[in-house]
């Protein structure tokens, strides 16, 4: 079977890494793979580098990096008929967490044997004329600000410390207006008022994030759900408090969030920063929703 590896060399980091992609291709060669192994050349590269190797027959395209990888070989192979596959070396991996994947590439990359491509739905955000896939997560409000700061920052040397110091910063240093959020459920719709709108399709976001996710399931990766995360006004009470109660892992009892599953949800609000797997992506207004059967993802088989 044809593959590619496309692997970030800003992740993992340290001497031995970086010969970590080349362990990788040897597993996968050992399991029946003839692959090709393609190093990113900037940011946004891989959903290029992915489509071609789809092009020249690929079956399989690895993402082998952090969540941001995973998602620039997202935009290139959705619709395809390539499967996504997931190799973590980067520092957050929810995704690869979500499939049960072992955080030592070599060893995710042996776990690949036992893993069957399905197709399962991909979520989108349209804004500004223009759609971009994610597997993760996706938001409006201070998350999207947070990770737009983080662009010119410190995340790669400091990881997640880098967020949580930023969101601090933040959130005594700027004020967060309200919008409206266009919710579609059921077939109806309600519009409310909020300072922050977030979707998980994961299990476990780790960290600062663990409290976004529902634990009670193990993931809605493969569902036609959207879990939706409000954060309602006003934002210099709520937005703290939704960060204290995020790290004691306490949301679920804070009266300014509410959560519910929707068909989709569009932010009304003009400018509001908006971010898919930890990507910013724009401004404001933006549509987000779900494609059925979307993308082929390696996952394990339950048969």
């Amino acid at each position: 079977m044809n593959a590619a590896l496309i692997y970030n060399p800003a992740a993992g980091g340290g001497a031995q890494a970086a010969s970590q992609p080349h362990a990788v291709v040897d597993v996968l060669v050992g399991m029946g793979y003839a692959v090709d192994l393609l190093e990113t050349t900037g940011p946004g590269s891989a959903g290029k580098q992915a489509a071609e190797a789809v092009r020249r027959g690929a079956q399989v395209v690895f993402a082998c990096g952090g969540d941001g990888t995973v998602h620039d070989v997202l935009q290139g192979i959705v619709g395809s008929g390539a499967a996504l596959g997931v190799i973590p070396f980067g520092s957050a991996n929810a995704l690869a967490r979500d499939l049960g994947l072992s955080m030592d590439p070599v060893v995710a990359a042996r776990q690949q044997a036992t893993f069957v491509p399905r197709r399962v739905p991909v979520g989108r955000v349209e804004l500004r004329g223009q759609s971009r896939f994610f597997a993760v997560m996706a938001g409006t409000g201070p998350d999207g600000a947070l990770v737009y700061r983080m662009l010119a920052g410190d995340k790669k040397h400091l990881g997640r410390f880098a967020y949580y110091v930023r969101a601090a910063w933040m959130f005594m240093g700027r004020r967060f207006r309200a919008f409206d959020v266009e919710i579609v459920r059921a077939g109806e719709t309600e519009t409310v008022r909020a300072v922050e709108a977030m979707v998980v399709r994961v299990a476990d976001m780790g960290g600062l994030f663990r409290g976004l996710a529902d634990h009670t399931r193990r993931s809605v990766v493969d569902s036609m759900e959207l879990r939706l995360v409000l954060v309602k006004p006003p934002a210099w009470l709520s937005l703290p408090l939704g960060f204290s109660s995020r790290w004691v892992g306490m949301q679920r009892w804070n009266p300014w969030v509410r959560v519910l599953t929707v068909d989709e949800f569009r932010c009304l609000g003009e400018g509001v920063d908006v971010q898919a797997d930890g990507e910013w992506v724009g401004r404001g207004p933006v549509r987000v929703s779900l494609i059925e059967d979307g993308v082929w993802l390696m996952m394990p088989d339950e048969s």
